[in-house]
């Protein structure tokens, strides 16, 4: 396999390129920094490999940003002064091409580097999720319309609850794991208290209770960059997940990575907990942009869908590290198994608010409900 200095040249000319530099976030895909001379547009460029292990055809997320991209530039012009969200360019190869795959058959890509933005690593005001609230919803309504049949699904079975369940309780039986673990126990016991939320979602959905819509996939903090200046949150990035699915994982995600804090940083193995302060917020933020293609039948599973993100992220991690951590990138060997105790502590947390929550969500499902039916009504007015 090349080295990422030599597949930058095939995105900018090696005579361009002052440096490259390696990139340390993100679970999944290795990515790089192309740092280019004063006489290149862009100044920087963001390199990514694609992992095969996880996307087995990295081709289709490119076709899905394609078609992403043709249905933004699809929509009306926004108005003067309107806040737009951005999406960031795809950087061809100078043989025109979208990605390269170098000898050994993986593929790379490159992309827009957005300047001047950064992540936040925790939410700290209502402003801030109130901002999140917004990128997610916006993303949301831009999108509803789009014609899912051009879209591919770039990562089969991805938030199918029960699937992860079954893939867990498989591997846990063929591991060869002590059970002497406390930290491993304590995983155990959460996960037989609330394997019964798994497949709210899916039976909702079967029962046409919930719609199939565009969902991003990952819509957590990590991936929602902010304007350096003026502290608004400008973007949603990483959309390798992006496909037909439920927008209650999205939703669920997005409260799960802004509102859960660990309770002790200084300990290993530290429990998490819902921070009721930063959800309202959030949430209703992000209904502010939603409001108009939401049924009211679809926030009954709003709670299932925060209470169940977590769970599902907690067998995703508790799997990976039983299997030997091959999918999500460590520190350390024990990194899966703390990453999946906070997140079962999360969903025992939350559980323990569930009235605070639910009642919540009532009053915004009474707000936007109700404003939606003014809205109609006054619409048939006389003139």
């Amino acid at each position: 396999m090349l080295d990422a200095n030599t597949i930058a040249s095939f995105f900018v000319p090696q005579t361009h390129i002052i440096g490259v530099k390696p990139f340390c976030k993100g679970l999944i895909n290795s990515s790089w920094i192309i740092h280019c001379d004063k006489d290149w547009n862009p100044g920087k460029i963001f390199l990514q490999r694609m992992n095969r292990h996880v996307f087995k055809h990295p081709e289709h997320i490119i076709e899905n940003l394609q078609v992403l991209h043709a249905h933004i530039a699809s929509l009306p012009e926004p108005k003067a002064n309107a806040r737009t969200l951005l999406f960031p360019d795809l950087i061809p190869t100078l043989a025109g091409t979208h990605f390269h795959i170098d000898e050994t058959g993986e593929y790379w890509r490159a992309f827009q580097y957005m300047q001047d933005t950064q992540t936040l690593d925790y939410i700290q005001t209502p402003l801030q999720a109130r901002e999140i609230g917004y990128v997610v919803g916006r993303f949301h309504a831009l999108l509803c319309d789009i014609d899912l049949d051009q879209l591919t699904t770039t990562l089969p079975d991805f938030h199918i609850t029960p699937n992860y369940l079954k893939a867990f309780d498989l591997t846990y039986r063929q591991s060869q794991h002590s059970q002497s673990s406390t930290e491993l126990q304590k995983c155990l016991v959460l996960i037989e208290q609330f394997r019964d939320c798994a497949d709210r979602l899916e039976l909702a959905r079967q029962s046409n209770h919930l719609p199939t819509r565009l969902i991003h996939g990952d819509p957590k903090r990590d991936n929602i960059l902010f304007d350096k200046h003026a502290q608004q949150a400008i973007s949603l990035i990483d959309l390798d997940t992006m496909q037909p699915g439920l927008i209650h994982y999205d939703i669920g995600d997005c409260l799960r990575s802004c509102c859960g804090t660990v309770i002790d940083r200084e300990k290993q193995f530290s429990e998490m907990q819902f921070d009721l302060e930063i959800f309202e917020p959030l949430l209703d933020s992000y209904l502010q942009q939603t409001q108009k293609f939401i049924q009211p039948i679809e926030y009954n599973w709003f709670y299932d869908a925060i209470l169940l993100i977590p769970f599902e992220l907690g067998l995703r991690f508790l799997t990976d590290y039983l299997n030997g951590n091959i999918y999500f990138k460590i520190d350390h060997p024990q990194q899966n198994l703390q990453k999946a105790l906070q997140q079962f502590t999360l969903v025992a947390d939350i559980e323990s608010r569930k009235g605070f929550i639910q009642s919540t969500i009532q009053q915004l499902k009474s707000k936007y409900t109700n404003a939606n039916q003014a809205t109609e009504e006054n619409h048939f007015l006389p003139r």
